[in-house]
């Protein structure tokens, strides 16, 4: 069967190929195709028969393929999920946390992906990893792009709903093998050791350097609300309220957030929840005597709560944002069905305003795994305002750190340092005569 997609040159479908995107299903001799017009919401089906060629539409459309597989191995929609791995927190968890940092079983690749019962891949460069054909990267038609700009511009906010992507991983594996972590003690930012998250984001990177003239800089962190517990996200703020100088002259702000919920995001297990930037009257603060904006002077306060806006999603889709948007996560209530799993990837438009985390840009976007160690433990450090590390796992922490910190740029290591947890280890360290 010939395939064209979007005009572009014709390639021959056999049935193997796994570089594909979407939703597609066989049904006896005839392949059916959904064509996803993301603008207006629609879908339509396109029959192909085999031996046939596909000349798609010109406008607004996106036509995605994705291997063919028999019916009988199509999943049922209605079939109820598998429950997510149990996991209940106490002090014992902790404990095993500070001894695998003791016995420094984390060190080794191997241990992560025991832990995880192998279902992650770590491999240590995009050449030896064997699922990268299973991660296409993303594109969209100018339409689309055009209305996520609109959108951005004017309220700070978009949503891309999970039926327009097809991830390269299961967002319900993604989100039993954090639990999986949690088991074991360890936060579900420790998830961005395995390829999958990183292969993951990758998806994304076409389509926000199309859509923002953006590309990723690896600030990322996990979460993971549990409505039995009341669990909550973060308070109300602003990811970066001081910066000034902040967005481009079209408006598009320097620095974005790609929030992805793994499992679907309720009012009741939790959802993001913000105050729409045009609602917002400190959304772009004052403006100096040059016409550039200042930062807000009173960034938590919502000045009418009628404007409040929630954005409950299904597991898989994207909720971006701007920098200056006032977001925060809600609490969950005891009616929640299930914990709200999640993570975040950031962008930026300016590398003088925040470029990439690594200094060997080369490695990305599959960085090796030491790499990723150093990354994944300065994350959890610099969050951990947000979320407490316990003081005798966080020397630990750091001195981890510390030993990858020439894999970073400066201006990261220096957010590290600036953390107040850090702050708290240096003067421990200062008072034991343990710093140079």
């Amino acid at each position: 069967m010939k395939i064209q997609l979007n005009g572009g040159p014709e390639w021959v479908y056999d049935g193997s190929d796994t570089e594909a995107w979407n939703i597609i299903a066989q049904y006896g001799p005839q392949t059916t195709v959904l064509k996803i017009d993301p603008v207006h919401n629609t879908t339509s089906v396109v029959p192909l028969l085999n031996g046939t060629s596909f000349l798609p539409q010109q406008g607004n459309h996106i036509y995605n393929i994705v291997t063919v597989a028999p019916t009988d191995q199509i999943p049922d929609p209605t079939e109820p999920e598998e429950p997510l791995a149990a996991f209940v927190e106490d002090k014992d968890h902790k404990d095993h946390v500070l001894q695998q940092i003791l016995t420094k079983e984390y060190l080794s690749s191997d241990y992560w992906t025991k832990i995880i019962n192998s279902k992650l891949h770590i491999s240590e460069s995009l050449e030896d990893c064997p699922i990268v054909s299973s991660f296409p990267l993303f594109d969209c038609d100018d339409d689309w792009t055009d209305e996520l700009r609109d959108r951005l511009t004017q309220e700070g906010i978009f949503t891309i709903d999970s039926e327009w992507l097809s991830w390269g991983a299961d967002s319900r594996l993604i989100a039993n093998c954090i639990c999986l972590l949690l088991q074991h003690g360890w936060h579900p930012v420790f998830v961005w050791l395995f390829d999958e998250m990183w292969l993951l984001v990758n998806q994304l990177s076409n389509f926000i350097e199309k859509a923002f003239g953006h590309h990723l800089i690896y600030d990322f962190f996990g979460w993971y609300i549990n409505p039995e517990t009341a669990g909550q996200g973060f308070a109300p703020h602003r990811d970066r309220p001081s910066a000034t100088g902040s967005f481009s002259s079209t408006g598009i702000p320097k620095y974005i957030s790609y929030w992805i919920p793994f499992t679907n995001a309720t009012t009741e297990n939790s959802c993001l929840y913000c105050v729409p930037a045009h609602k917002d009257p400190e959304y772009m603060g004052k403006k100096d005597d040059s016409g550039h904006e200042q930062s807000p002077e009173r960034s938590e306060i919502i000045t009418d709560p009628r404007h409040i806006r929630a954005f409950p999603v299904s597991r898989g889709s994207i909720v971006g944002f701007s920098h200056r948007l006032l977001h925060w996560g809600s609490a969950s209530s005891r009616f929640g069905k299930e914990p709200r799993v999640s993570t975040f990837i950031a962008s930026s438009g300016d590398e003088q305003f925040e470029g990439v985390y690594l200094k060997d840009k080369t490695q990305l976007p599959l960085p090796p795994f030491d790499v990723r160690l150093g990354l994944v433990f300065g994350h959890r450090l610099w969050y951990s305002r947000d979320a407490p590390v316990p003081a005798p796992i966080a020397d630990h922490m750091l001195k981890t750190f510390e030993e990858r910190a020439h894999y970073f740029q400066q201006s990261y290591v220096d957010k590290v340092f600036d953390s107040d947890v850090v702050k708290l280890v240096l003067r421990k360290r200062k008072a034991e005569g343990n710093l140079p």
